[in-house]
């Protein structure tokens, strides 16, 4: 029912903030409203809840409906100022199905890239909605109808990315009762507000639905009434009614309040503002190794320090996505970094894009290794979404995860400021690996490598580098004040004290790639030998080693006794946990290795090799101490798992590390970093 005052009900928290009259000197005159698809499967209920949107704000104000599906509700006529877009998979509108059609035969003809070669948490359905909030400073609220408030999360975060110095009013409408904690933390974060829908709880949704989310109907359930637990994540305190009932009859409650708008997005409420800082982020597109712990780790640096970010993955290889692989891919960014904007692309198969990179091939030819990388990547697609999203977005800053990701973020840089993370030297990898030329398929010199990886990184206006000895190569290069040492260090809660286990279990992670191997393979073939036949000759039980990681695809399950592949885990703590002795035979590499990082900061001892803890602070070094031959190592470990004392004692040692990286304060160099490669001012 329609309430004759508005106000008969309080907003929680109504003015709270201090956010009453006009902030905001833009004229700001239209609406967005937004219908998944469980909303948009029953077009009169569309239809009904615009039009109550409406009679609130007809006369100042234009509206724009986006369906996550066909609308099919009724017409609102050409005298509404209402314009409704439907898109999603089920057959788009002639022109746009025109379109389609037209593409895919120029993808066919190499003559753009083909939709197979890029993923974006953008999906088709979404597509008119981001161009949409392209003109965020134009909008007065957006008010998004959802079955999933996860979904009101995407949407908030890109109407943060498009809005200058302060946002529309946004407010998150759901029939859920239950609502994931981090989901509404992140809502707040964003300055959203989240209201609860009586009349799709009572059935609008077909609840009936295995799939649909949890459903709260008041009227059938009156043991439920008591909501005040349920609600707490709510704005208001009670379910409210969003239609109109004129339009859409004996849908609500008689006790539920129709929503009055000028209370949640009315023109005399003073716009939020915006998040502090919008992070154009470019890196390869890694995620399971040591770089993708650096990327997560940054992600939330970047979430902790108020920043949103539009992560860019670079994968250059022609290997186009299959629909099920994109989609597990789009989850794996959200649920590690957490982007407002993601794209993965793969290496471009349109013909005039991969010839406008002529320009960056003269400008680098590809004489060495470094140069080949760099052009090899910039190979990777860049859809007509991507540039006008990007081109679009209110971005702050420029961040780029190696040397080698210019080539591809030259153009989407153009001639402004950015930040480079080198995370390691590539020369010393390419070194290290037996990289060939693909011309001389000859190994290149270290000095020529460098010289063409510094020349590009030199580019920056800050560079940062996870080992001081390699800090110390590039400022032979580049001006020492534009240098930091930095380690994006990973928020990870220390394990639990423990007994050891019999046998005594000792813990490898590694992922896949050539370096490791060879790690790997020293530890497998020159040390674990020497341990079993000292605990052959001891007559005790030999320990046993699980491996986590993808390396496990490189070696054979059986490649040596009392030895366990797990391959790619969910998580790694509990592995951590439930291990006496992290084993760090690590004798190959450039940079850090991050399973140091990790090893510490998880608080478990740790046997290593110098070369795992290069690029760490002296001090460091010395607590944790190190064993080099393989005889050495061996002993080490025996050492190690003697006693439960011993045990203790590199507990303690591995502590005292740990507590030295906290102190090495690396977040807040960053912060001082980032301050120099800002685009404008803060809002």
């Amino acid at each position: 029912m329609q309430l004759s005052n508005p106000r008969q009900y309080p907003v929680a928290g109504d003015h709270a903030d201090g956010l009453t009259g006009a902030a905001d000197t833009r004229n700001r005159t239209s609406i967005i409203a937004v219908f998944d698809e469980r909303y948009t499967h029953n077009g009169n209920l569309v239809f009904a809840a615009t039009r109550h949107l409406m009679k609130q704000f007809s006369d100042s104000m234009t509206f724009q409906v986006f369906c996550r599906g066909k609308y099919r509700g009724p017409r609102f006529g050409q005298s509404s100022k209402v314009r409704v877009v439907g898109t999603a998979v089920t057959p788009r509108p002639y022109g746009r199905r025109l379109r389609d059609m037209i593409n895919r035969r120029l993808a066919r003809l190499h003559l753009i890239d083909s939709a197979d070669r890029w993923a974006s948490n953008v999906d088709l359905a979404d597509e008119a909605l981001l161009e949409a909030l392209f003109r965020a400073d134009d909008t007065h609220a957006v008010v998004v109808y959802t079955s999933d408030p996860a979904y009101g999360v995407r949407v908030t975060r890109l109407v943060h990315t498009y809005s200058t110095s302060r946002i529309p009013h946004i407010v998150i409408v759901t029939p859920a009762f239950r609502i994931a904690d981090p989901v509404v933390q992140e809502l707040r974060r964003l300055g959203a507000r989240i209201l609860m829908d009586c009349d799709s709880a009572t059935g609008s949704l077909n609840p009936q639905d295995p799939g649909a989310p949890p459903v709260l109907n008041t009227a059938i359930h009156p043991a439920a009434r008591d909501l005040s637990a349920m609600l707490a994540c709510f704005d208001f305190p009670r379910p409210l009614s969003f239609i109109d009932p004129e339009l859409y009859p004996y849908q609500t409650a008689g006790t539920d309040a129709a929503v009055a708008w000028t209370d949640w997005i009315g023109t005399h409420l003073a716009y939020r503002p915006r998040v502090r800082d919008i992070i154009l982020f470019i890196r390869p597109d890694w995620m399971n190794c040591g770089s993708g712990t650096t990327f997560e780790s940054l992600a939330r640096w970047f979430r902790e320090s108020d920043a949103l970010l539009i992560d860019i993955g670079i994968w250059p290889y022609a290997v186009p996505f299959d629909l099920e692989e994109a989609e597990e891919k789009v989850l794996e960014e959200q649920e590690h970094i957490g982007s407002a904007l993601y794209f993965s692309t793969r290496r471009s198969n349109s013909v005039p894009y991969l010839l406008r990179q002529l320009g960056l091939f003269f400008r680098y030819l590809p004489t060495s290794i470094t140069r080949q990388l760099l052009l090899f990547n910039a190979a990777a697609a860049k859809p007509a979404l991507l540039r006008k999203a990007v081109a679009q977005a209110k971005i702050t800053h420029i961040y780029l995860n190696h040397y080698f990701t210019y080539g591809f973020a030259r153009e989407l840089i153009a001639d402004r400021k950015f930040f480079l993370d080198t995370h390691d030297v590539q020369s010393i990898n390419f070194v290290h690996n037996g990289s060939r030329n693909l011309f001389t398929r000859h190994g290149d010199t270290f000095e020529r490598l460098l010289n063409d990886e510094m020349e590009i990184a030199a580019k920056a206006e800050r560079l940062s580098f996870v080992s001081t000895g390699e800090l110390e190569m590039a400022a032979a290069f580049v001006p020492r004040e534009k240098l930091i040492y930095l380690i994006a260090l990973p928020s990870i809660v220390p394990c639990l004290p423990r007994v050891s286990a019999q046998p005594v279990r000792l813990l490898i992670v590694a992922s896949n790639n050539a370096g490791n191997i060879r790690n790997l393979s020293w530890f497998m073939f020159q040390v674990w030998p020497l341990i079993q036949a000292q605990c052959k000759r001891d007559g005790t039980p030999s320990p046993e080693v699980v491996v986590c990681g993808g390396i496990a695809s490189a070696f054979a399950d059986d490649v040596a006794p009392n030895v366990t592949f797990l391959g790619v885990v969910d998580a790694l703590w509990p592995y951590y946990n439930d291990c006496d002795v992290v084993l760090l035979p690590v004798v190959t590499g450039g940079g850090i290795a991050i399973k140091t990082i990790e090893a510490l900061l998880h608080e478990r001892p740790v046997i290593a090799t110098r070369h795992a803890l290069r690029g760490l602070p002296s001090d460091l070094v010395d607590l944790v101490g190190f064993a080099d031959d393989p005889h050495m190592y061996a002993r080490s470990v025996m050492r190690a798992i003697a006693s439960e004392a011993s045990l203790e004692r590199q507990t303690q040692r591995s502590r005292q590390a740990a507590q030295v990286l906290r102190d090495q304060q690396f977040y807040r160099r960053l912060a001082e970093a980032m301050d120099a490669v800002r685009l404008k001012a803060t809002p």
